[in-house]
Order: structure tokens, then C-alpha cells, then sequence
């Protein structure tokens, strides 16, 4: 079986990540398994790198970043800031050898990388194809994550994630991908792959994927790797003081508001008032560790914090987590959790809010508390439970490894995919194609080359001119100004240099006027000098002499 994955990168970031653990997990269960990929950051031969057939920038391409940059990017809301993408142009990968050897295309995270029209050129090749859900774009206007937003139900019209959209451009671009689904003939045309069970729920509840057949396969990790170590070991490890409880937070990025820091800091604010924890707090017997991208709010509190700042590696944040007798995970958008299983797999039980994989993953005072998203109550009660009842937690531990290990190992998440392959293929009724993945081995990444696919659909057809105009439009005053700012301070900084260069003539002609000056006055010196020598060895200065020295003598004064 030849299963070809698509994603925007290899390993770095979590849907990266997550992606080549599948990838390496099939292979391990002897399935044929590669990576296509738009950026390739890992030196895996079984990972391949696709690039632009065009040496030059394409004009859709400029006008595409122009609308990322002007209409999306500068044009946010308060309501989310992780990220908004514009799912066009894509790079047309259909034609590629690699890609008509496949028995099953299986999709990831590969905004900036595939559009509407390249998916629908995969459709139409007759493979089966899946889709794993690392977050909410495949089914939204462009946002990765809707927030509290609903609009992704219906037609996606006046987004809230935009402080302005005149053209509707996120209706446009769920119009195309509706068109994509409209235009396929296969039966089914897709199939979604949920990380969770409420992942599954919105794409059944979304306008794009509510027909469509729905599986949940949990991610992996690497639970080898993410296994229990003694806590004595671990804190001394990291440095930490070996007395006392430690509560563990991690964000890669805190300045998403999806990461909750804000409400971390609410939470532990409200334990402050409780005499037990201010207590514990007090006596060196509770204090915060902190990951990843650390936020000054946090250290402004009155618990110790001992930042970590980025792990880069497993073995140090296993070590993280087996030190830590809690992991806090308060983040609003999440479409897995990787980091609550890491931990739990740890031996460490977690207090998150229902997001993710968190109810999947999280039995109630068995191996941590799921509290309902944004309820600060709840989850301080939480905390100050786990301040309380010491023991409770301690005896925790042991479930959180047992209940953890089987339901997110590699191999699991492998067979439940083998297993849905088998399934796919079978309804498709095709046949597995008898060219091997093996043939590419040798293939050069460097010769891997798709064109871009400019086409667009019914939604962004209609308004693509316009915003097109408009944004390019910003994008020309936007330099203008840039480039009278550039003139502005090139003028002012000349102004300032030819200022410098005459205050620095006119001190070089004071210097030289004073060394003349100086070699006038030691020319003097030197003749005043020869004159009292001349006159130290006339008569009249011997006689001058002899006269004092006979006064001082006699005592008489010299004048």
C-alpha cells in the first residue's frame, strides 16, 4: 500500500511533527509511506520537497501576498490572533510521479502550500483521499481556529476574525472549497480524519464537511521517549529545588491569546487568597515551572517561577513533566493538546479546559479534571484541590502512564490508519497501483517541480479583481510613504553630514591655526632662551652675581 502525504513542512511546528510521527509509524508497520512536502527542514530520503516550476514570481502570487498582507494580516480583530491564511494559489502537485503512484493521498496541515483547485485536482485523479484535521482551516473562510465564531456553520459572511470585509472575502473562499466538494464525482470524495472527538464535532456541524464520513485517530507521540522518571532525578536534572510541588506551564508562543496566559495568571491570582496555598507558597512547598515563551505577567506574581525559556529537547521536557506533580493547560483553541498527553504519558495528571483532546484524554480526579472552557472558577477549584489533597494527586500518577500509553502510542495510531486505509480503498474499489515508492529513492528533491495553479472558483472569482485592486492599491501608498519616510531621512541625514563636515573643516582650520600659533610661540621660546644664555655669560651678569652673593653675605637684602 502506497500512502503519499501532503504537508506544508516536515517537522518543525506541531502539525509538522505530528504528521512525520504517522509518516514513521506506518513505515515501522511496513506500509509505503511518503512525504510531499513544500519545505523540507529534515534530511529523510522517505521525505520529499516539491517547488515552484516558475523562476519568476507569478502576478497572481504578488497579488496574493498583497491581499495576505493588507485584507488579512492588517486587518485583524480582537477576537483570535493565531493565524488566517489565504488558501491561493497552490502548487498543483497532481502530475507528479510520486503523486500517480499513490494508492491513497492523505492530506495535513498544508495551507500556503495546496488551494481549492489543487485539491480538486487530487479529487479528480480517483484516488482515495483523507484529510487530518490539525486545525480548522480545511473548513473555514481562512481562519485556523474559529474562537467563539459559528459563521464556519454557514456561509462564513461578515467575518469576525476581520475588523473589515467589504468584499466577503472569507464567503468567497468558502464558496470555492464548497465548489471543489461540488465538482468531484467520487463517492465518497473525502474522507476527515479528526484528533479529536470535538475536532469531529465541528467539522460534522461545519457547511463544508457536514456530509462527509468522519473518523477520529488520535495523534501520537513518542511514548518511549515520554515516559516517567523519578521526580528527585528529574528536579535535579533541571535545577529545580528538590522540596516542595511544582505546577508546570508551556506555551510556544505566549502572545497568542489561544494559550490562555491570561487566564493562568487569573487562576493563580484567585489561589493567592487561599490561606492553604498562600501557605504552601510561603513555606518553599509550592512554586511554578514555566516553558517555551515566557510572559512577564506571570513572573509578576507572588509565586516563585523558574523559567526554562525553549526546550528543544524530548529528553528535557519529559524531565519537565516527570518533575512536575501537575501540568496546567488553560489554552482556549486547541485542536489536539500534545502536551497534555506528553505529560500524562509522564506520570503528571493535568487541569485543562474542554479543548482538544482534553476529554478524550482526561478521566476526573483519576488522571486530572477537564474544566469547561473559560470557567476560571472551576479551574482555580481545581488547583486549590490539587493544593489540598496532596496524596490524591500523588496517587494520580500511576493511572495517568496506564490509561495514556496504549491509547496515544505510535503503533496505535499506525493501525487505526492501516485499518482506515483498508476501508477507503475497499469502498473505492480500485486497484492498488503496482508501481513501488521504492523507485523514487534516488530521486533529486532539486528536480521535484509543480507549477502554480491559479485557478479560483465561483466565490473568489467574482471578487478576486477587486480586492486584488484595492490591495495592491495599499500596497503602492504604503511604499510611496515608505519611500518618502527613506527620502525624508536620507535628506535630514545629508543635512546632518554636510553640518558634521563643515563643523569638522572649521575645527581642523582652528587646529592648524593653533599649531602655527604654537610653533610662533616655541620659535619666541627658543630666542628668549639664547638671550638669557648670552646674557648669563657676559661681564655685567658675572659682576650682577658677585654683587648678591657679597649683599647675602653681609646681609643686606637683594632686590
Amino acid at each position: 500500500m502506497n500512502i503519499l502525504h501532503l504537508a506544508r513542512v516536515d517537522i518543525k511546528g506541531g502539525a509538522a511533527r505530528a504528521t512525520y510521527r504517522l509518516h514513521c509509524g506506518l513505515r515501522e508497520q511496513g506500509i509505503q509511506s511518503r512525504l510531499l512536502v513544500r519545505e523540507k527542514r529534515s534530511t529523510d530520503p522517505t521525505v520529499h520537497c516539491v517547488t515552484p516550476e516558475a523562476q519568476t514570481v507569478l502576478p497572481e502570487v504578488v497579488r496574493a501576498n498583497a491581499i495576505q498582507r493588507q485584507y488579512i494580516d492588517g486587518n485583524r480583530s480582537a477576537l483570535s490572533n493565531v493565524p488566517f491564511s489565504l488558501p491561493f494559489p497552490g502548487l498543483d502537485v497532481s502530475q507528479l510521479p510520486l503523486v500517480q503512484a499513490a494508492d491513497i493521498i492523505h492530506l495535513h496541515w498544508v495551507a500556503r502550500f495546496q488551494s481549492p483547485a489543487t485539491v480538486k485536482a487530487l479529487l479528480q485523479l480517483g484516488k482515495p483521499v483523507v484529510w487530518t484535521l490539525h486545525d480548522m482551516w480545511p473548513f473555514t473562510g481562512g481562519c485556523h481556529s474559529a474562537a467563539t465564531c459559528t459563521k464556519y456553520q454557514q456561509d462564513c459572511r461578515d467575518c469576525e476574525q476581520l475588523e473589515q470585509d467589504p468584499h466577503d472575502l472569507t464567503a468567497g473562499i468558502l464558496q470555492d472549497k464548497l465548489d471543489v466538494l461540488a465538482a468531484t464525482d467520487a463517492h465518497p470524495p473525502l474522507t476527515v480524519i479528526a484528533p479529536s472527538q470535538k475536532m469531529a464535532a465541528q467539522a460534522q456541524r461545519s457547511q463544508l464537511f457536514q456530509t462527509l464520513p468522519t473518523a477520529v485517530i488520535h495523534h501520537a507521540i513518542d511514548t518511549d521517549i515520554f515516559s516517567p522518571r523519578p521526580k528527585l532525578e528529574a528536579k535535579r536534572a533541571l535545577g529545580l529545588p528538590e522540596q516542595g510541588r511544582a505546577i508546570a506551564f508551556g506555551a510556544e508562543n505566549c502572545k497568542q491569546r489561544s494559550k490562555g496566559v491570561a487566564e493562568l495568571v487569573q487562576v493563580l491570582q484567585r489561589c493567592w487568597q487561599d490561606e492553604v496555598f498562600r501557605a504552601l507558597v510561603k513555606e518553599d512547598q509550592l512554586y511554578l515551572v514555566c516553558f517555551g515563551d515566557f510572559n512577564p505577567q506571570v513572573r509578576a506574581l507572588d509565586i516563585p517561577v523558574f523559567d526554562l525559556g525553549y526546550i528543544k529537547s524530548d529528553t528535557k521536557l519529559r524531565n519537565i513533566y516527570s518533575a512536575a506533580d501537575v501540568f496546567l493547560q488553560p489554552t482556549l483553541e486547541e485542536s489536539f493538546g500534545n502536551m497534555a498527553i506528553e505529560s500524562l504519558c509522564c506520570g503528571t495528571p493535568v487541569i485543562g479546559f474542554d479543548v482538544g483532546v482534553a476529554a478524550d484524554a482526561i478521566d476526573f480526579d483519576q488522571t486530572g479534571r477537564v474544566v469547561p472552557l473559560q470557567d476560571i472558577d472551576q479551574m482555580t477549584a481545581a488547583v486549590l484541590d490539587f493544593a489540598h489533597h496532596p496524596h490524591k494527586w500523588q496517587q494520580m500518577q500511576s493511572l495517568c502512564r496506564e490509561r495514556t500509553h496504549a491509547r496515544f502510542s505510535r503503533q496505535t495510531q499506525a493501525t487505526q490508519h492501516i485499518e482506515l486505509y483498508e476501508e477507503v480503498l475497499a469502498a473505492s474499489a480500485r486497484e492498488r497501483t503496482p508501481q513501488s515508492f521504492s523507485e523514487f529513492d534516488t530521486t533529486s528533491d532539486e528536480g521535484m517541480q509543480a507549477p502554480w495553479q491559479t485557478e479560483r472558483g465561483s466565490g473568489l472569482g467574482k471578487i478576486w479583481k477587486a480586492i486584488a485592486l484595492d490591495c495592491l492599491t495599499q500596497e503602492l501608498i504604503a511604499t510611496q510613504q515608505e519611500n518618502q519616510r527613506l527620502r525624508q531621512t536620507t535628506r535630514t541625514t545629508q543635512q546632518a553630514l554636510n553640518q558634521t563636515r563643515s563643523e569638522l573643516a572649521d575645527y581642523r582650520q582652528k587646529v592648524e591655526q593653533h599649531q602655527t600659533e604654537i610653533q610662533d610661540l616655541n620659535h619666541h621660546l627658543g630666542l628668549a632662551n639664547g638671550e638669557i644664555e648670552a646674557m648669563k655669560t657676559s661681564k655685567f651678569w658675572k659682576i650682577r652675581t658677585q654683587w648678591i652673593a657679597l649683599k647675602q653675605k653681609l646681609g643686606l637684602p637683594v632686590t
